[in-house]
């Protein structure tokens, strides 16, 4: 609201926009809130304090607040005819009025703005009849607009999940006759889709979806297989939707990862009958990690690292018996804390084995890392 505040009182106009209308009017708690107006990036930099121009593709404001950051966006159109010849001209830079900035958005129910001064909704493309209606749409024709930006599918299909909207149906059908198109689609957008579907509340009826409308086999050649084979689809889609219980409001995406690449492994195991730490079984999977569903190497090896710990989780009176360098070396490795919740998660553990653990990492840790720098201080005492 200040930043809003900022904007009106140097007379520009401001809006709250997209996520954060739709999801409150749908009933869901906003998390990100987006501001556009009609003041370009300079001027809003000007009115606003701590605010930053970024990017030249598609040039914003990015203004902090108390540890958040939010976008500020100034209204934007389609570009003309002669605007699309012409090279020299960003159109991704091409400022307009409000309701040309609403009719370029993707769907209707992310074209709704809010205006905090009149306290009312400004809807250009119906999408308070479609939030109504738990409809999901998408502006102008289907299948134009997903070939225009083949992310939109699994977009689509995410937010139908996230807000229990059903996809209209003209929609549907271009998904499913267009979703081949996502192979052109950067493999990092991709991804980034991916990590939020997975923190759906039901990741896996989202997934099982896709592979319905064709679009895992497009995405996810390793999905496709195990979504083929009923016993790996049933072990698979268990184990993701009760990975939920590991994952926290803001969870790294390793966090986010290592549930759907736990999922997957078992799912993997089910006609192998391999332990789940088994080098074969990692090997069959790393990568599709890598290719399919754009992991870093780094987030890989950590997956591998946290997997294969598991067993020693299991063997908590040979720990006690270890010297307090080893001790602390792997209380204090940065899987430590992962491993722990993912065996007691799927059961590795007793409760009791897992409230010792997690004393020794929250009590004791810290005392040995004080221990650490006491020494340290002495040492540089004497030396000095």
């Amino acid at each position: 609201m200040e930043i809003i505040e900022s904007l009106t009182d140097h007379d520009y106009t401001a809006y709250l926009v997209g996520g954060c209308v739709r999801d409150f009017l749908a009933g869901v708690p906003p998390k990100d809130f987006d501001i556009t107006t009609n003041a370009l990036p300079n001027q809003i930099k000007k009115s606003v304090r701590r605010a930053y121009v970024i990017g030249r593709r598609f040039r914003l404001v990015l203004v902090h607040r108390d540890n958040i950051q939010y976008e500020v966006a100034t209204f934007r159109r389609e570009p003309t005819k002669e605007e699309l010849a012409d090279e020299d001209i960003q159109n991704d830079n091409l400022f307009g009025e409000p309701e040309q900035d609403a009719l370029r958005r993707d769907f209707t129910i992310n074209a709704l703005f809010y205006d905090p001064e009149t306290k009312t909704v400004i809807d250009y493309a119906d999408g308070l009849k479609d939030i109504d209606d738990r409809c999901l749409r998408i502006i102008g024709d289907p299948k134009t607009r997903i070939i225009e930006d083949p992310i939109r599918i699994l977009r689509a299909l995410r937010l139908s999940h996230k807000l229990s909207f059903q996809i209209e149906p003209s929609l549907r059908k271009a998904i499913a006759e267009n979703h081949s198109c996502l192979q052109s689609s950067p493999l990092p957008r991709i991804r980034e889709d991916l990590l939020k579907i997975l923190k759906l509340k039901e990741p896996s009826r989202c997934l099982l979806e896709a592979y319905d409308l064709g679009i895992v086999e497009t995405c996810f050649p390793l999905l496709q297989k195990i979504f083929d084979d009923p016993e790996m689809c049933e072990a698979f889609t268990t184990s993701l939707n009760r990975a939920e219980q590991l994952l926290e409001e803001a969870s790294e995406p390793k966090e986010v990862l290592l549930g759907f690449a736990y999922s997957i492994i078992k799912a993997i195991n089910v006609h192998k009958d391999l332990e789940l730490w088994d080098t074969e079984l990692h090997e069959e999977v790393y990568e599709a990690f890598k290719d399919e569903f754009g992991m870093f190497k780094a987030e890989i090896e950590f997956l591998r690292k946290a997997i294969r710990t598991l067993p020693s989780m299991t063997r908590l009176e040979s720990f006690l018996n270890r010297g307090r360098k080893r001790q602390f070396n792997f209380l204090a490795d940065e899987v430590f804390p992962y491993t722990l919740k993912l065996a007691n998660w799927d059961f590795y553990i007793t409760r009791k084995q897992y409230q010792i653990w997690l004393d020794l990492y929250r009590r004791e840790l810290p005392k040995m890392v004080q221990k650490d720098v006491e020494k340290i201080k002495a040492r540089y005492r004497k030396r000095n």
